[in-house]
């Protein structure tokens, strides 16, 4: 591939050339996570519209916890390594269901794993000073102050708050990089039972919101998305059509594969379930559903 066609690839839909450079000037996003940094081994790019789509149950609404973990936390305190972002979040709870005390536990955690890996290791940086449980919980609480959690009842309110963040609400927030919406398909069946007639029309805009707030915010967009129960020929079914598939960077289609039985560990009296995670290529792409990475996560109780 030569210099021209890397150019191309990374064009947004109708971007000029001073938004491509502006773009190219901004530090990218690392998720910490295997199933997207192997896939960008050189970080996340502003304006990448990334979906995960899956059965309810599968696992959606856990690996975007980790990803608001990832992007919340600080790259580092007095000296220590911890291996995020540190940039603002703005997570858009459709579905209602946004758990805080979930996100409060993967945070600690992530500390917690950082910390004692630095401290068994030989190679800690000379000026390094053990971290307090007070260190901790500001480390905590500082990470949380970066999420914005914003919850939408119906559709008409999803579309304002989209608008809303484009026209000026992330600019509010200097540090805002990452936008995450849980889920596209909340209001979808409630618009097309009360307002059949509509229900096109509301979409569109809302893939429009979506997209223009990617492109002219500098911001990358994670959405969830349900599996309609009958799928379209080649498994790419959606609730959103073809058109919506062309806008993505990517899809990342999840599974649970230990049905809905949980596996529990007697030893430490925790229960568990085991996701697995697949990127998908999109419609921008010839081969639509072809699997370009995959990573087996486990979620435990504890």
């Amino acid at each position: 591939m030569d210099a021209s066609e890397r150019i191309l690839q990374n064009l947004l839909p109708n971007e000029t050339a001073l938004s491509l450079f502006e773009r190219s000037q901004i530090e990218p996003l690392f998720t910490g996570l295997p199933l997207f940094d192997k896939i960008h081994p050189r970080g996340l790019k502003t304006g990448d519209l990334i979906e995960l789509v899956g059965r309810n149950g599968t696992g959606k609404t856990e690996l975007l916890y980790n990803l608001v973990v990832s992007f919340i936390l600080p790259k580092r305190y007095k000296n220590r390594w911890l291996g995020g972002n540190q940039v603002t979040v703005f997570y858009l709870d459709n579905d209602l269901r946004f758990n805080i005390d979930r996100v409060l536990l993967l945070v600690e955690r992530r500390v917690s794993i950082v910390l004692n890996r630095q401290n068994n290791s030989s190679s800690q940086t000379p000026n390094s000073q053990p971290l307090t449980q007070e260190d901790q919980e500001t480390i905590v609480v500082q990470s949380l102050e970066r999420l914005q959690v914003i919850r939408c009842r119906d559709c008409f309110q999803f579309l304002a708050t989209l608008k809303s963040l484009s026209k000026g609400g992330l600019s509010a927030y200097p540090e805002s990089r990452v936008v995450i919406i849980d889920s596209l398909a909340a209001f979808y069946w409630h618009e097309k039972i009360i307002n059949s007639s509509n229900t096109s029309k509301l979409l569109t805009a809302s893939m429009n919101c979506i997209q223009q707030m990617a492109a002219e915010n500098q911001v990358i967009v994670f959405c969830s998305n349900s599996k309609p129960a009958k799928e379209g020929a080649g498994g790419g079914g959606n609730y959103f059509g073809k058109e919506w598939l062309s806008r993505l960077t990517y899809r990342v289609a999840t599974e649970r594969l230990n049905s809905y039985n949980t596996l529990f560990d007697h030893e430490t009296c925790s229960e568990s379930s085991e996701f697995v995670a697949n990127i998908l290529e999109t419609a921008t792409n010839p081969q639509q559903n072809s699997v370009t990475g995959s990573h087996r996560f486990v979620v435990t109780d504890d």
